[in-house]
């Protein structure tokens, strides 16, 4: 299965993918859904993945024993009938439905996080493409974090427009507060 660069997804004569056929891809096989064609992911890099790493030990302390679920990157979610993403974090609080335990999600999380990367399209990407993707979907939360030193975190309150601004430093507190409004 070839993987498109969005340059070349529009002139790609290929069939395109179900969301189905998209989830049962080997698991080495990388790259979102996009309008059934199979979009390039960005390389991370490591700060990208020092990023990713810490939020992930972040929501499994704040997590352990409260219930709730934490999954990384290779968390398929149907965001879409032709659209399928996997944000580098997905977050299910206490108290909600547990995912499938396997195959394609079609439950959304309640935070979505995003590291942006630094390149142009894939900045716009998380920026604007999967804001509105995820609030469709039904996310409630999006994070969107930005590594450079002088860009703080933002996190979106998807189901009402409202924009939270984060603290740089992301806190115990922070992931409780944001339960407390999720209720």
């Amino acid at each position: 299965m070839a993987i498109a660069h969005p340059a070349q997804a529009r002139a790609t004569s290929e069939r395109l993918l179900t969301l189905g056929e998209w989830a049962a891809l080997p698991k080495d096989t990388a790259g979102e859904l996009v309008d059934g064609v199979l979009m390039e992911e960005e390389v991370s890099d490591s700060i990208h993945e020092l990023v990713v790493t810490w939020l992930v030990a972040l929501f499994r302390t704040w997590l352990r024993g409260r219930g709730g679920f934490v999954f990384g990157s290779d968390l398929k979610l149907a965001v879409s009938d032709l659209r399928g993403r996997k944000p580098d974090l997905s977050v299910y609080l206490p108290g909600g439905v547990a995912p499938p335990r396997r195959g394609l999600v079609r439950l959304p999380p309640d935070i979505a996080v995003e590291v942006v990367s630094p390149s142009s399209r894939d900045e716009r990407r998380d920026r604007i493409e999967k804001m509105g993707e995820y609030s469709a979907f039904g996310i409630r939360y999006y994070w969107l974090v930005d590594p450079a030193p002088a860009r703080p975190a933002r996190g979106h309150r998807l189901r009402r427009r409202v924009q939270l601004r984060l603290s740089p430093v992301l806190s115990h507190s922070t992931v409780a507060d944001l339960r407390h409004h999720a209720c």
